[in-house]
Order: C-alpha cells, then sequence, then structure tokens
C-alpha cells in the first residue's frame, strides 16, 4: 500500500497520536477497500531489490558477528 495512501486514511480515523499499531489498523482496512488501483510490479525490479535486501542483511549479520 503506498504511504500516501496510508497518510490520507489516517485522517479519515479519529484517535490517538499516531503510532505503529494505528497505521497497522489503517492499513488492514485500507486494504479491505475494493475500489484501489492496482499497481502492477515488474519482476526484474523486485529480483533485484531483493537480492540487494538479502545482501545487506548478510553484510549486518557479519558485523553483528
Amino acid at each position: 500500500m503506498p504511504g500516501r495512501t496510508v497518510n490520507r486514511m489516517s485522517s479519515a480515523y479519529c484517535g490517538e497520536a499516531r503510532t505503529d499499531a494505528r497505521d497497522a489498523y489503517v492499513i488492514a482496512e485500507t486494504a479491505r477497500r475494493r475500489d484501489l488501483a492496482r499497481i502492477e510490479v515488474p519482476a526484474q525490479p523486485t529480483a533485484d531489490l531483493a537480492l540487494l535486501t538479502a545482501y545487506r542483511a548478510d553484510r549486518a549479520a557479519d558485523r553483528a558477528r
């Protein structure tokens, strides 16, 4: 879910200050809507991002050892 959508939908829900739990609730409620447009992500950039993320996690684990 795009951050802009969550930001806009957050204002629709009254409540306390911004928290992770509130953000999770807003994301879940917004995801239930059927009128949102789907975003198609090409496979190659997704695979590249997964590779870079795995590499970064591996480097962080090496640093912690």
